[in-house]
């Protein structure tokens, strides 16, 4: 006999709570990362930069965009916290599929890790090389998909998780 009987609403109840711990956890990473970034950004140039277009900053001369700096740093943030809702979907995902929780954080710790060394080996892949290449309409597809993948791995997770509460 089972000394636990899972139903559905309680695996429902687990899987927000484990949802919430996540994204309270990646909320937090998020403001300590680009808190101090902000901050020394703020006291490098001061707030009135902010009203300023993008050009005005070094590497951004021959953009020929009147995108403000704060549109550019508001639309880089979106597209930061759509990717980590992104990742942090796959790997709740891969903590779900994968029973062992070494096999679940090596896999998510290899698929998240590959993107940044990308990005850190090659400069031309960074969020802000696609306002100096007059390529927006990236970021904007960026945004696009890491919210769509988000959203279908966010649901693909609670079907599942909550399915095999009646078995």
């Amino acid at each position: 006999s089972k000394l636990i009987s899972a139903t559905q609403k309680g695996k429902g109840r687990l899987f927000f709570a484990k949802l919430s711990v996540a994204s309270i956890t990646y909320t937090i990473i998020y403001i300590l990362l680009y808190l101090f970034y902000m901050v020394n950004f703020i006291k490098t140039f001061g707030t009135d930069i902010f009203a300023e277009p993008l050009v005005f900053l070094e590497g951004f001369q021959g953009m020929g965009n009147d995108m403000s700096i704060l549109s550019a740093l508001i639309l880089e943030s979106l597209a930061h916290i759509f990717i980590g809702i992104a990742a942090l979907a796959f790997i709740l995902l891969m903590s779900e599929k994968l029973k062992s929780t070494v096999t679940a954080m090596t896999v998510s710790t290899a698929v998240t890790l590959i993107p940044c060394l990308l990005i850190y080996f090659d400069m031309g892949l960074r969020l802000f090389a696609f306002y100096q290449n007059g390529k927006l309409w990236m970021l904007t597809v960026i945004i696009v998909a890491s919210a769509i993948i988000s959203v279908l791995l966010l649901a693909y997770n609670f079907i599942t998780f909550t399915g095999r509460a009646c078995r």
